[in-house]
């Protein structure tokens, strides 16, 4: 996500949810899933349960498992590469 992006997503898309993408006790990233419906993951405590319950579900797994071994040769060679901008 832009930056820009970042900013409008609040009008646009009232409502949101982060799942972490874990695999091994590790993080590997966040799956973020918006919707132009407000409330359309419930309340905060709900839409709470419903992050964990996809963090824990079987494709969410596979996913994160699949994130993982495509990043781990990027977490191998890090020390030794140059970013530029």
């Amino acid at each position: 996500m832009t930056e820009e992006e970042a900013r409008g997503a609040s009008r646009e898309r009232p409502a949101t949810l982060s799942v972490m993408l874990r695999h091994d006790g590790q993080r590997y990233g966040v799956l973020y899933v918006d919707s132009v419906q407000e409330n359309a993951f419930g309340t905060d405590a709900s839409a709470s349960d419903v992050a964990r319950a996809l963090e824990n579900h079987p494709i969410t797994i596979k996913l994160s498992r699949a994130v993982a071994e495509v990043l781990e040769p990027l977490r191998l060679a890090a020390p030794f590469l140059e970013v530029a901008q």
